[in-house]
């Protein structure tokens, strides 16, 4: 097989040496065995940027409560931290990389077609007039309160204001998909269908679904990515 330096972790050029003169080694294995951290990460519900999944779902919040149509909204105010606003303030988004990183897109496109998911995210789709519309009238705000909490929580308050004057908020501090706020079977079904349904068959996505939610003790992965093949 391949091999490696020795010291690739706590050797002199190794991978703690590059970010501290100080570090402890038993960190490293601490929990090991026990402590799954991949049981920590988050699904994502749409595809975009993670802080844009704030704005959607307090956005989404809202509409529960108050639907509102694109013709009811005057202005939409965004509070939130520093990191959110630097890299997802884009309210004149060029490209599809653009949309997905900004609140704006985001936010609009669930208030004029009510999701935000793959088929948003194309050419054609940033392209809407009426989804440009209402994003020009989003604005983000570094909240201190917010910041002095980052990252744990990330949050981010949406406030809606519509023509008659009103306001509805929502705060979201763990948006869904986050262990904190995870994702039903039914909803991480409902995703994979949408984002593989043009690239393999529902036989396969069936297959997919069910191998992947009861694996057997005994299941063989190059089996399993033989369900993941390109059908064209």
């Amino acid at each position: 097989g391949l091999t490696g330096p020795k010291g690739v972790i706590e050797g002199r050029l190794g991978f703690c040496h590059c970010f501290s003169d100080e570090y402890d080694i038993s960190s490293i294995t601490e929990g090991l065995g026990a402590q799954y951290d991949i049981l920590s990460i988050y699904f994502k519900p749409y595809p975009s940027c993670r802080y844009v999944h704030y704005a959607n779902e307090a956005t989404l919040n809202i509409l529960k409560e108050h639907p509102l149509t694109p013709d009811d909204i005057d202005q939409i105010h965004i509070l939130t931290h520093k990191n959110a606003k630097q890299g997802s303030d884009i309210p004149d988004y060029q490209t599809v990389l653009h949309a997905r990183l900004s609140i704006q897109y985001g936010i609009a496109s669930i208030l004029v077609r009510g999701k935000a998911g793959l088929q948003e995210y194309t050419e054609d789709a940033i392209k809407d007039l009426r989804v440009r519309e209402i994003a020009r009238k989003i604005t983000i705000e570094i909240d201190p309160e917010i910041q002095k909490l980052y990252p744990n929580p990330r949050s981010m308050i949406v406030e809606i204001k519509d023509k008659k004057g009103n306001v509805y908020s929502s705060r979201v501090d763990y948006p869904k998909g986050d262990p904190e706020n995870p994702m039903t079977d039914d909803e991480l079904i409902e995703k994979f269908v949408d984002v593989t349904g043009q690239v393999i068959s529902k036989e396969s996505q069936a297959k997919v679904i069910e191998n992947t939610l009861r694996i057997a003790p005994d299941a063989r992965v190059k089996e399993m990515m033989k369900l993941f093949r390109f059908e064209a």
